[in-house]
């Protein structure tokens, strides 16, 4: 079963054992359903008036604690890998994770409904500035791993992003998106990305571009900035570097896979559902 494509994350049926006060060790395995989301299968039938334990056969995957609700037999959501980051400034995956996506409203659901997000670059020039060619560049920055397509042209999507062009006003910060419309249950549906008149000169191009793929990240849900220098993310100014690292796109891989409402940032107590 591969979940995680792109970084090649894979949930081989015995990766798990299981523990239960006073029931002994059993084994469980995910399985994906049709629609994406994935449920546990137990052998032997877990005791639904104990909290039960997933124990991982290695440390690369973060142990859960699963209390039953009244009534309820299943399981869900997905386990969250214990993944390492090539960053200094984050322990694994799930925490740079949890700091990038932690800007989000908790009623936003982290998650596109389905598919590439459409994007319509429009007919924007700026002076000497072609605004939609470097969007469109962006995009084929971020789908240029060729395992995993993000982005999508379309024109006026009734899902998806719109650049939007103010030919007279200069903007502080010059680009800036905003979550226009979202559905019922909370997951995007518009976006607007808007661009002044601040890039007038042909070499300025390698800067819009580099701005458009820090707008396309946060397009894919990590809302928040890194103190990393070398991600597109970075939090202190214009990013420094062209194109996504590993751990940004391992990042938006993680919140793509996962179940929309699963809460990264913990309970209400504070502390995280999942152990570190």
């Amino acid at each position: 079963m591969d979940l995680l494509t792109e970084v090649d994350f894979q949930l081989p049926p015995t990766l798990w054992g299981t523990w239960q006060p006073g029931r002994g060790r059993g084994t469980a395995r995910l399985e994906s359903e049709p629609d994406g989301q994935a449920c546990w299968v137990l052998c032997p039938s877990p005791n639904p008036d104990r909290p039960l334990t997933f124990l991982p056969r290695s440390g690369h995957w973060h142990r859960r604690i699963w209390t039953f609700p009244p009534g309820q037999t299943g399981f869900g959501p997905v386990p969250l890998p214990r993944l390492s980051v090539d960053s200094p400034n984050f322990p694994t995956l799930l925490a740079f994770t949890r700091h990038l996506t932690g800007a989000l409203p908790p009623a936003v659901r982290r998650g596109w409904p389905a598919g590439p997000v459409a994007v319509d670059p429009g007919q924007a020039v700026s002076g000497e500035v072609n605004l939609s060619a470097c969007l469109r560049t962006a995009m084929e920055i971020w789908n240029g791993s060729g395992r995993v397509t993000w982005f999508r042209e379309a024109d006026s999507p009734a899902q998806g992003v719109r650049l939007v062009f103010l030919p007279e006003r200069t903007l502080h910060p010059p680009l800036t998106l905003q979550l226009t419309r979202v559905d019922t249950d909370g997951a995007p549906l518009r976006m607007k990305l808007t661009v002044g008149n601040n890039y007038q000169g042909v070499r300025d191009s390698v800067y819009v571009v580099r701005g458009f793929v820090h707008e396309l990240a946060h397009v894919l849900l990590l809302w928040g900035h890194s103190p990393d220098r070398n991600h597109v993310l970075w939090e202190r100014g214009p990013p420094l570097v062209g194109t996504p690292s590993q751990d940004e796109r391992k990042a938006a891989l993680l919140v793509r896979g996962l179940a929309g409402n699963l809460d990264l940032s913990g309970d209400r107590s504070g502390q995280s559902r999942w152990s570190q």
